[in-house]
């Protein structure tokens, strides 16, 4: 990973997406992948883990938002932003 990208939002789908998945192989090894889940200073938006799955949630809320189901849980639209952007419950 690098720290090319300066904002979450700058982080292509792809690379995006790939670290998706690899965080997603690391909870299924449980202690063996503990690593993925560390965060470096400074942020590497497209590594940290808390920044991915974060910009994630905010793109899917996003994608809803502009197409939303017929029925959309309240607990997926009552988000409001904090100080760095990201949503959060």
């Amino acid at each position: 990973m690098s720290r090319i990208y300066q904002n979450p939002k700058d982080v292509p789908l792809e690379k995006l997406c790939q670290r998706l998945d690899e965080l997603s192989d690391a909870v299924t090894k449980g202690q063996q992948a503990d690593h993925e889940f560390t965060m470096r200073i400074p942020a590497e938006c497209d590594r940290d883990a808390d920044i991915v799955l974060a910009e994630a949630a905010r793109r899917l809320r996003e994608i809803g938002t502009k197409n939303p189901p017929k029925s959309m849980p309240k607990e997926c639209t009552n988000h409001e932003p904090n100080p760095f952007g990201y949503l959060a419950s």
